[in-house]
């Protein structure tokens, strides 16, 4: 091919945007004593399993040519999931394809993503469902952030943290965070660059962690986007609960929960169910207590529930070591303005 200038190669590049869910984990860190055999995207979260929270977020963007899911060989849950859901999710594809490591689960996808008919120069989010809080809005951010760019880039936040080097289990350096971000995903890169650079570090042999590592790898430097301290990894038990508390106070008219609350509405009392787990017999609750006479607005109902969401993680992070109240309340009075 002849050279081109990059604004003509621009031009020839596909616009197609495809969505990649990395659903093979074994739930290795986030065993509890009561899901110890349940894959940690399966375990009910706000009402649903946890790859639906995370489908919903990518089925509410309207881009995207289609949804890849690539679960374990012997995995037929996700099936049964999308069959017997509410939501319509006529974009997704379900692959078998995960391998012994994340990259080997995101480089037999990506190709299993060409049999569907993606081109290598289509764009293609790479995404975690253990990071079930993204949003839409973060999706679309990201989008329009590297759509027009020649590298792609990840949704990432920059490290808010004191960062320390160890040694034999005591501190040897503070480190410098000032340049430092923590990266989260999507991650947005064009198909067939990805998976050059993810077959180059195997052939290697050496460890992916993530996508952007990979094109690193080859020379190119992605696009940092800014993302949320809501789209965080679900990694160990603790996170559910904390999870659990984010999706009340962020979906407060009911999107992708099951909790009934309404926007401007004259409550007396409502209630906020925590939905048990498949294999758990516990229901833990929290209530809020309101005026009966007072209209509160949404920016006051968000406070509201993030004061007592906050609250009943502190109860549920007690529960988890052992604590005896499953069924603690909290009440909270109006706020005096």
């Amino acid at each position: 091919m002849t050279n081109l200038n990059d604004a003509e190669k621009m031009t020839q590049l596909s616009s197609h945007i495809w969505a990649f869910i990395s659903c093979g984990g074994t739930n290795t860190r986030a065993q509890s004593e009561v899901h110890q055999q349940m894959p940690k995207q399966y375990r009910v979260l706000a009402g649903q399993p946890m790859i639906l929270h995370t489908l919903a977020a990518f089925a509410a963007v309207r881009q995207l040519q289609g949804v890849m899911v690539v679960v374990a060989q012997d995995d037929g849950i996700v099936d049964e999931l999308l069959e017997t859901s509410k939501q319509t999710f006529a974009t997704v594809m379900i692959a078998n394809k995960a391998g012994n490591t994340r990259s080997d689960t995101v480089f037999n996808g990506l190709k299993a993503l060409r049999t569907q008919g993606a081109q290598l120069t289509d764009w293609v989010l790479v995404h975690d469902a253990a990071r079930c809080l993204i949003t839409p809005e973060q999706i679309k951010t990201l989008i329009a952030a590297c759509q027009e760019d020649e590298v792609g880039g990840l949704l990432a936040l920059p490290l808010p943290d004191t960062l320390k080097h160890e040694e034999s289990g005591r501190v040897a350096q503070t480190l410098d965070r000032s340049d430092k971000w923590l990266a989260q995903t999507p991650q947005m890169f064009r198909l067939g660059a990805l998976i050059d650079a993810l077959e180059a570090a195997k052939l290697a042999g050496e460890l992916i962690t993530d996508e952007s590592s990979a094109l690193e790898r080859e020379g190119y430097s992605p696009k940092l986007v800014h993302g949320s301290t809501q789209n965080f990894k679900i990694t160990y038990p603790e996170d559910f609960a904390l999870a659990e508390a984010v999706f009340i106070a962020a979906f407060p008219g009911g999107n992708r929960i099951c909790a009934n609350i309404n926007r401007r509405h004259t409550w007396q009392k409502q209630s906020l169910s925590i939905c048990p787990s498949v294999t758990s017999k516990r229901l833990w609750r929290f209530t809020l207590l309101w005026d009966s006479q007072t209209s509160h607005s949404s920016r006051t109902t968000t406070r509201h529930a993030w004061c007592g969401a906050m609250q009943f993680t502190s109860c549920c992070i007690q529960l988890a070591h052992g604590a005896d109240s499953p069924n603690a309340r909290y009440h909270l009075p109006r706020q005096a303005k």
